[in-house]
């Protein structure tokens, strides 16, 4: 029987979302960058040391999911703001606890959330959508 290494996947660890890897002791870390295209500035911030493996989300979800086969993903959680729509999908593709992928849109826009708090019956500021 082959025992798949357990592993803890940040998606987009730049910033300070550098120093959660080492906070996972208990696993090894897989770093998956949400775009091909990410700022030279955060790039830069990225410790590639602390992961095992690099992969880069090319628009295919599929293929990211082939590139984690091999392992047991226990959890997956954003490093940083453009990291939480893909980390969102790909914790419900491995049915782990997460926020789900019903309101990723919501956590990534004020307007939205706003929209989703009054919706709950919450109050909420008056507020509008502009460009």
């Amino acid at each position: 029987m082959k025992f798949k290494k357990q592993v803890c996947v940040i998606v987009d660890a730049f910033s300070t979302g550098k120093y959660l890897a080492p906070a996972f002791i208990d696993y090894n870390c897989i770093h998956v960058q949400s775009s091909e295209n990410i700022p030279a500035k955060l790039a830069n911030t990225l410790r590639k040391t602390d992961f095992i493996k690099n992969i880069i989300f090319t628009g295919d979800i599929h293929a990211v999911l082939k590139q984690l086969a091999d392992y047991q993903v226990k959890l997956c959680i954003p490093g940083s703001e453009s990291g939480v729509m893909l980390a969102d999908t790909l914790s419900d593709a491995f049915k782990l606890p997460s926020n789900g992928i019903d309101y990723s849109q919501a956590r990534r826009n004020k307007y939205l959330m706003t929209n989703v708090v009054a919706k709950a019956g919450l109050k909420t500021v008056k507020h509008i959508q502009a460009d």
